[in-house]
């Protein structure tokens, strides 16, 4: 693979039996690596941090990568860590997550978000979080807006992705994403409820 190679990849999860589902785009900015050092890459850098703020009912199923442009690169593997480590206070329902923001660097595309189930009680003081799970929210938001370095020359940039469907044929176009910044409780996509 070549710079400027765009990969979507989807990061599964379980919540008490419901299955969550979470995409993000990348856009390789230098090196050569395939979608499987991606999601290598992925796997070590963002769930040990997510983990942080979700409950331990939360379990982490498998990361898949395609190459957006590669019908022959592609990929899929077992989640390497054990998800949700937040333990104070009763697990909420799987609708209710922590939200993050993907600010934009053009008008030419909605602001990206990110929404993670396993939000616990002990987060949250009226509709606010609260405590010490400000830090690991912060945290959290600093690792999804960081490239992916491999340290082996390969750099993987977050990005916002446009979906178009024309005649039947998906197509996506991905701009450049300048932070991250958590926002709120919320809830998740109506799918979900």
């Amino acid at each position: 693979m070549a710079a400027n190679q765009n990969f979507m990849l989807k990061f599964h999860m379980t919540y008490f039996g419901k299955s969550i589902l979470n995409v993000f785009f990348y856009r390789q900015y230098t090196g050569t690596g395939n979608a499987l050092e991606l999601l290598s890459e992925f796997d070590t850098t963002i769930p040990p941090v997510l983990k942080t703020i979700q409950n331990t009912s939360v379990a982490y199923d498998d990361i898949e990568v395609i190459n957006l442009s590669d019908l022959e690169d592609f990929g899929s593997a077992d989640c390497s860590t054990a998800a949700g480590t937040y333990a104070t206070g009763d697990p909420l329902a799987a609708f209710l997550a922590s939200s993050f923001i993907y600010h934009r660097a053009s008008r030419a595309v909605r602001n990206g978000s990110k929404r993670f189930c396993g939000i616990s009680e002990g987060m949250i003081v009226g509709d606010s979080f609260s405590g010490a799970i400000l830090t690991a929210l912060q945290n959290v938001a600093t690792v999804l807006q960081q490239s992916l370095d491999d340290g082996s020359g390969n750099v993987w940039n977050p990005m916002i992705a446009r979906r178009t469907t024309v005649g039947g044929v998906v197509t996506y176009t991905l701009f450049v994403v300048t932070g991250v910044d958590y926002r709120a409780v919320y809830t998740t996509q109506n799918t979900r409820k």
